[in-house]
């Protein structure tokens, strides 16, 4: 297998780079283009987290794909494009094969963005012996801020030449390898700088007004962030992360009612219930085109084919849907309560206690034992009268208080800095995960039903039935592992659990 190419930093300008090279090695020009590189990214900087920086450099000929570590510049692996088709992928599936192994795991089903870009001259060069037989092909890529990189293309059967003409780079020109955490001027916003998740740390004894608006502030921030993401359809994940923020904000305004005033309580509590409404037919769609395939690979061989009809009529769906929903991202009611809202949230809290919001003025670590605590034992409660033939509604209630007081705990995570405490969270997120599973084969054989409705062909209705009966077997299996999972949830000390800290 050829040795993937090496990159070097290197001074401009390329004149003195071949005067330099040509010292040492007889070398042929082969061509000179204009040619831009663009750096690419998912929205919640998922490669940058990874220490991956992905490159698509391009000229008028000529494009390639790399993937190298951020740090050291080591090439994981690089990939020739082929005009016309010498854009950037927008999803790993659009990727070449052998760059799919690295992305699948780390993308997901998120898309490559354009981070940033500088436009570049392209100098490509080949190093030949005494007979004029290539050895190494070089490409330099001369850019305009100053800094070019030097690529050195091992061929197969001259892997030997290469090394010594790389031996020659570090011992002789003094090169050092070329990496992307050299160039955060080249990116248009700050590596990290968006995550859908909470970075807070709250004060025990803050008062309770001040921590939820600082809560309250940074779902914002994730709210406002996806919003252009979920109107362009870039990738599901926006609606996603869009989603949770909206129902935590809803959950805590609902679950911490005491802390702002009555009339901000009902009146947001209200505009994020109905906007999270708004939002669950396109993500019902999405969810079950993310597991289309899976779906399908579970039927038998035989009438796999027979469910793509289905897979249409999904897309259709979920493209209606995401014009409603996209509409309502867009209109003057939703713009102007959320900035109303933001508004609200900078506002300074009010000294003077008043009736209408109790809690406000009290230590955020009392109000927080006060309602983790209630969930909890409101979850105990639910979870207990529960058996494995109980009906779907039961299971969705305790879901639903699981989701409150998962919501609450990831609020006030930092207020119990606890092995007990992350112990339980781990055990909730376990068991979120079994009422999870009944409640989309509820809900996906719902739907199922409802398709069943159209008028799909015969061979479809049937492959439809055969689903139906996958996702009953697939809620029993959950069903079955609910009791243990359950206890396993309940064997916590709540009074350890809320001890001071």
């Amino acid at each position: 297998m050829t040795p993937l190419p090496q990159s070097f930093a290197c001074p401009s300008p390329a004149t003195a780079l071949f005067a330099d090279l040509s010292r040492f090695a007889k070398l042929t020009r082969v061509s000179s283009q204009r040619g831009q590189t663009r750096y690419y990214d998912s929205f919640d900087w998922r490669l940058y987290q990874k220490g991956i920086c992905c490159e698509l450099t391009q000229t008028k000929t000529a494009a390639w794909l790399t993937l190298s570590q951020y740090m050291d510049g080591q090439t994981l692996a690089r990939a020739d494009l082929t005009p016309p088709d010498n854009t950037a992928p927008l999803f790993t599936e659009h990727c070449p094969a052998s760059l799919r192994p690295l992305l699948e795991p780390i993308l997901s089903m998120r898309a490559l963005l354009n981070i940033g870009q500088i436009a570049c001259q392209c100098h490509q060069t080949t190093v030949i012996d005494t007979e004029d037989k290539v050895l190494v092909r070089l490409v330099l890529e001369e850019y305009q801020d100053g800094l070019s990189r030097l690529w050195v293309a091992p061929l197969k059967g001259y892997e030997k030449a290469a090394r010594q003409f790389v031996g020659l780079l570090t011992n002789q020109l003094h090169l050092l390898p070329y990496h992307a955490g050299l160039l955060p001027e080249r990116l248009t916003c700050q590596p990290g700088s968006y995550t859908g998740k909470l970075d807070l740390a709250l004060n025990p004894a803050m008062r309770a007004d001040t921590a939820c608006k600082d809560i309250y502030r940074q779902l914002h921030g994730i709210i406002s962030a996806n919003e252009q993401g979920i109107i362009h359809r870039t990738d599901s994940e926006f609606l996603h992360d869009f989603r949770v923020a909206v129902r935590k904000t809803r959950a805590g305004i609902s679950q911490l009612n005491r802390v702002l005033p009555k009339r901000i309580s009902r009146h947001y509590a209200g505009f994020f219930a109905e906007l999270g409404r708004a939002t669950s037919p396109v993500r019902d769609m999405d969810v079950y085109l993310l597991d289309f395939d899976g779906y399908k690979n579970a039927l038998p061989l035989a009438i796999r084919a027979d469910l793509e009809p289905l897979r249409t009529f999904l897309l259709t769906q979920q493209a209606h849907w995401q014009q409603e929903l996209a509409t309502t991202l867009a209109s003057t009611a939703y713009t102007h309560t959320l900035t109303d809202w933001a508004q609200f949230l900078q506002q300074p809290t009010p000294q003077a206690l008043q009736a209408t919001h109790p809690d406000a003025h009290r230590p955020i670590k009392q109000v927080a034992d006060q309602r983790i605590g209630k969930l909890y034992h409101r979850a105990l409660r639910e979870g207990k009268t529960i058996r494995r033939d109980s009906p779907a509604d039961n299971f969705h209630t305790l879901r639903k208080t699981c989701k409150k007081l998962r919501y609450l705990m990831e609020f006030f995570q930092t207020l119990y800095p606890t092995p007990l405490f992350k112990d339980l969270l781990k055990k909730l997120k376990n068991l979120q995960a079994i009422l999870g599973t009944i409640q989309d084969c509820q809900v996906q054989a719902d739907y199922i039903r409802q398709f069943q409705a159209e008028p799909f062909p015969a061979p479809t209705q049937l492959a439809l039935t055969a689903l139906l009966q996958l996702l009953a077997e697939r809620d029993e299996q959950a069903r079955a592992a609910f009791t243990d999972t359950f206890a396993e949830f309940t064997h916590c000390d709540q009074r350890q659990l809320l001890a001071k800290h």
